[in-house]
């Protein structure tokens, strides 16, 4: 009797074990269906994620994925040698097709035939007449995918954190497999950038984007913002199908799409939505998802072996000063290199300028360093290193204007602007865009500052030139290069370059009364009339400011005016 009840007990617990997992299954089935009609296409992406490698492709029919004409070997071939490759490949493919439909059976080639039994396998009778415009080629993904799996080790946790945070479902920490694989670094041809891929105008709806910093490329700051587009998404749509597919088409394209059909079911939209923007990869976006998903929560069954890379862990913090790459590595006693790693988000041109991270950004540091220690060091910065207000000159672009035209005004050269603003020298400006301008001049208006007669050290500035160096600096102001360094937030080491303005510490027990000036240029203003208004030479001012007596001033340029002295 207690052995009757003993097995009926056991029977009970794997019968609920049973419904447990019918009920999760339909859980996950509830939220992403896989309609019989999406069968081949998920089919498909499972073969080119985990088959065929990146030095071979599938040439096969775009609207039945599984009528693969040929596995092509490609070698090293890109570009024009790989289109032309293809080109010649898919000629042989339309040859074969014509034959099929315009002789008879009997007649047929052996690779004829093995063609028309894949159109009557994968795709209905009527499908081969007009299979000779459908031709398509893909490239493997086997080994990029390997690689995005072993990046995700960096970045699922915090992913899957973000997307609890915002009631989007877990599964979607796999989506960066078919946008990036993963990769922080990468950027489409569409100019869509980082692990999410957000282009510029869908990315400033929740990230920061200037010619400082670009958050589409932190994978935290950009998770939050998929997170936020998602769940927008579906709300908007009431499908997560849908809101996964909005996300490479649109929102308004799948409105649109839903509207034009009277469903929302996402395998009759991608059958029946005809639209010039609605095609293949939009068409396919949601079987490369829900193939992804397999694969990655079964890759032990798809690749031996995976070494996933160890967590991001990073200290973060919001700026409430604008201070220079130089001086923030040293008072936080980290290496540039250190913190440009975990600071993706941060342009190179920050770095290579040494120009100041914008108050607000949100900056990362190691784990190592508390929070505390953050901001205690933070708080150790003089005022004279940091500043509420931008410490880079700005220009306003008039009408007319150009690259080389600016920098013929502002005395800096065009690829120095083109790298400050991230844009190249050949680029579009337009009237009433304002551009940064690398630090030759301060950025103050006309002003004259006395130093105090006191036992304190008293500051001064100096505008570096052509083939200066902290030692030649050091010589010339009668300042140690370490001294120098120290003041400026920088190693002896570190790069300077033309027209940065440094700080020069006073030397102690400074008793003279001269002066540091710098004039903000006027209207109507030339040389003459400025070295009359300060009374200093018109050589002076020159030699001072690295200008010629034929150099073009512009209203609002600063002038550094020498010492009496």
């Amino acid at each position: 009797m207690c052995k009757y009840f003993i097995k009926k007990i056991i029977l009970c617990f794997i019968f609920c074990a049973y419904l447990m997992c019918i009920t999760i299954d339909a859980s996950a089935s509830r939220y992403f269906p896989e309609p019989p009609s999406l069968k081949d296409n998920i089919s498909f992406w499972k073969k080119i994620y985990t088959e065929i490698s990146l030095k071979e492709g599938l040439i096969h029919d775009r609207d039945y994925p599984l009528v693969i004409f040929k596995k092509v070997h490609i070698g090293k071939r890109n570009g024009r040698s790989l289109s032309r490759y293809i080109k010649r490949q898919k000629s042989t493919i339309e040859q074969n097709l014509k034959r099929i439909r315009n002789l008879a059976p009997q007649k047929w080639s052996f690779e004829e035939k093995r063609i028309a039994d894949l159109y009557q396998k994968y795709a209905p009778l009527h499908a081969i007449k007009r299979a000779h415009k459908r031709i398509r080629f893909q490239r493997g993904q086997r080994e990029r995918f390997i690689k995005g799996l072993e990046r995700s080790g960096r970045y699922i946790d915090d992913i899957r954190r973000i997307l609890k945070q915002y009631q989007v479902p877990p599964e979607l920490a796999y989506l960066p497999h078919v946008e990036s694989s993963f990769n922080t670094k990468a950027r489409s041809k569409a100019g869509a950038s980082g692990l999410w891929q957000f282009i510029p105008s869908t990315g400033r709806l929740y990230l920061s984007i200037n010619s400082s910093v670009d958050e589409r490329r932190d994978p935290l700051l950009s998770t939050i913002a998929a997170a936020k587009l998602l769940r927008r998404n579906y709300e908007k749509l009431n499908s997560w199908p849908l809101a996964i597919t909005a996300y490479n088409h649109g929102l308004l394209g799948m409105k649109r799409a839903v509207e034009n059909t009277g469903t929302r079911d996402i395998s009759k939209i991608i059958k029946y939505h005809k639209s010039r923007s609605f095609r293949f990869a939009s068409k396919n976006f949601y079987s490369c998802f829900i193939a992804v998903t397999d694969i990655d929560e079964n890759y032990k069954k798809y690749f031996k072996t995976v070494t996933f890379e160890p967590a991001l862990k990073r200290k973060q913090i919001d700026l409430t000063h604008y201070i220079r790459v130089n001086v923030l590595c040293n008072y936080l006693n980290i290496s540039r290199k250190n913190f440009k790693q975990i600071n993706p988000a941060i342009r190179d041109s920050v770095f290579k300028y040494n120009r100041a991270i914008p108050k607000g950004t949100t900056v990362f540091f190691p784990q190592k360093l508390s929070i505390a220690s953050i901001k205690q060091a933070l708080s150790r910065i003089p005022s004279n290193l940091k500043s509420k207000k931008p410490m880079m000159v700005t220009y306003k672009v008039r009408r007319g204007d150009f690259l080389g035209k600016i920098a013929k005004k502002t005395g800096v050269s065009a690829k120095a602007i083109a790298l400050a603003n991230n844009m190249r020298v050949n680029s579009r400006i337009y009237p009433g865009q304002r551009l940064y301008i690398p630090s030759r001049f301060k950025k103050n208006s006309y002003s004259s500052t006395k130093r105090r007669s006191s036992s304190r050290s008293s500051a001064r500035t100096y505008r570096v030139k052509r083939g200066d160096f902290l030692g030649k600096i050091a010589k010339k102001t009668g300042v140690s290069a370490k001294a120098i360094a120290r003041a400026n937030g920088m190693r002896i080491k570190s790069k300077i370059f033309p027209g940065q303005v440094l700080t020069i510490p006073g030397k102690k027990r400074v008793h003279s009364a001269s002066t540091n000036r710098t004039y903000r240029v006027k209207s109507g203003d030339y040389l003459g009339r400025i070295s009359k208004k300060t009374g200093v030479s018109i050589r002076r001012i020159i030699k001072e400011n690295d200008i010629s007596r034929k150099s073009k001033l512009y209203p609002g340029q600063v002038l550094i005016i020498p010492d009496n002295g």
